[in-house]
């Protein structure tokens, strides 16, 4: 136990309350703390451990050694000493990834660190990270230099689920003041992160540059006020993602199918509502999130009177298929060999690389013919016992079923409304020459169309079925008789 010290006692008093009242940790949590061994990390792994004979916390601390920085094992071993003094058990995880083209080394590392993270942390246990008023004031500012909506001006969240426990924020009530006062008073030792300071880094400059201005202009405590707007902001967000779940129930039936939306419904909605409901099914179906200009797209693309239709944006794609809005992962992202061939009567063909999976059943042709963005009927003589597949290559050409002359299939793919950034990707099948006979989703060309009373393959498309998060399964649906091509809009 910590000797009796008032300004102390008062900080574990303030941050017992939040504990308990405002985040709900129960008694006896056991609770892991992100130890960086910094002077936020130290108070907060210092605060609970102190309170832990009290509450009945079980309080262990996880570093994650960062091996692209080079104080990494210095700050590893204090660390460690700390653990030590405070009778704390430590649990030291590695990260040396690296960045993604585009991707900034901060963000890389703070995307490996949050899941080493929760890696560490088993069922019903509580992570505490040390994130204080003053990261969120600067949370904020750079949301709103940015042009955020509610979620990024919301700031930092106090408490969220997190793998299979929760994530809680209980120093955000407190100022990097309030914290640096109460390690000092501990006598505890504390390391410095010389990114803190760089001005390159945009939180950096809004630290030691922003805030400071602004409070000198203001004449008061901008941080604090800052903050306040955030926590006030929090609360309108639980309102409204209330509001958003119980129409997103309404638009979305099937909650076992994230990415399926029913498109009469979401253009029913306000448009302001219909965007949230949009994000909300994105996050729901792990799709990255568009701009809003891109994401007006998709919401125009569920109100249009056309029942098919693409909107396609990096990672992510819509796509409007009769009454139904799929949200899907862009196939152009994805990684995996294309399958050669295929023989329909052996049974379904998994097509993981492209997003589908084909099903075929052998019946006598009659029409009405199917849309071809569910289903398309190849003549059996035609077609063979084995179908070759690939992706379009430079020089391919076909004659679609439905009239028209030979073209080059990029004309055909431009016509059909197919973005650009997917068109490499289309599927196709082939004769054993290598022969276009059907353009998947979008055509079956004339050689390969099925014709009345004779024998036909009826290939029934489900898109995007496995294995990406938002994959829903097709069902044929009937189309203009005769169509060979699907009207769509251009996504780009």
């Amino acid at each position: 136990m910590l000797p009796k010290h008032p300004l102390r006692d008062r900080f574990l008093t303030r941050l017992d309350a939040h504990l308990r009242r405002d985040l709900a940790v129960p008694d006896g949590a056991r609770l892991r703390v992100a130890f960086s061994g910094g002077t936020d990390s130290t108070a907060l792994l210092a605060a609970v451990a102190a309170l832990a004979p009290v509450r009945g916390y079980r309080v262990a601390a996880v570093h994650v050694h960062h091996g692209m920085a080079a104080a990494a094992d210095a700050w590893a071993a204090a660390c460690a000493a700390t653990c030590d003094r405070l009778g704390i058990p430590l649990e030291e995880r590695r990260w040396e990834g690296e960045a993604a083209p585009g991707e900034s080394p901060e963000a890389a590392a703070r995307a490996g660190r949050y899941a080493l993270l929760e890696e560490a942390l088993a069922p019903g246990e509580w992570l505490l990270t040390a994130h204080q008023a003053d990261d969120q004031a600067e949370t904020v500012l750079l949301f709103l230099a940015r042009g955020a909506g509610l979620d990024g001006l919301a700031g930092i969240q106090r408490k969220r689920p997190f793998g299979s426990g929760w994530l809680a924020r209980p120093l955000l009530p407190f100022t990097r003041t309030e914290l640096e006062g109460f390690v000092a008073g501990l006598g505890l030792s504390t390391v410095a992160d010389p990114t803190n300071r760089d001005p390159r880094l945009a939180r950096a400059r809004v630290r030691h540059r922003l805030l400071p201005c602004l409070e000198e202009v203001m004449g008061a405590d901008v941080a604090g006020a800052v903050t306040r707007s955030a926590d006030l902001l929090q609360d309108a967000r639980a309102v409204v993602e209330g509001a958003v779940a119980d129409h997103l129930g309404r638009v979305r039936p099937d909650p076992d199918r994230p990415g399926e939306l029913q498109a009469p419904a979401l253009a029913d909605l306000e448009p302001p509502l219909a965007r949230h409901v949009l994000r909300a099914a994105l996050r729901e179906a792990a799709l990255p999130l568009p701009e809003r200009a891109i994401l007006e797209q998709v919401r125009g693309l569920a109100a249009g009177d056309k029942a098919a239709g693409w909107v396609a944006w990096n990672g992510g794609a819509a796509h409007r298929s009769g009454t139904r809005l799929l949200l899907i992962a862009e196939p152009g992202a994805q990684e995996g060999a294309v399958p050669d061939a295929w023989a329909p009567a052996e049974g379904p063909l998994e097509w993981p690389p492209l997003g589908l999976t084909l099903r075929a059943e052998q019946e006598t042709a009659e029409p009405p013919w199917p849309a071809p963005e569910q289903a398309q009927l190849l003549d059996a003589e035609a077609a063979g016992p084995v179908l070759g597949l690939r992706t379009p290559r430079s020089g391919d050409r076909i004659r679609p079923a439905g009239g028209g002359t030979e073209r080059p299939l990029g004309e055909l793919l431009r016509g059909a409304g197919i973005p650009v950034g997917r068109r490499e990707r289309v599927p196709l099948l082939t004769d054993g020459a290598g022969r276009i006979l059907a353009v998947v989703g979008v055509a079956t060309a004339a050689a390969a169309a099925a014709r009345p009373g004779r024998p036909a393959w009826r290939i029934r498309l489900d898109w995007w079925k496995r294995p990406w998060p938002g994959a829903v399964s097709g069902t044929p649906e009937a189309g203009t008789p005769g169509s060979g091509t699907r009207e769509q809009r251009e996504g780009e």
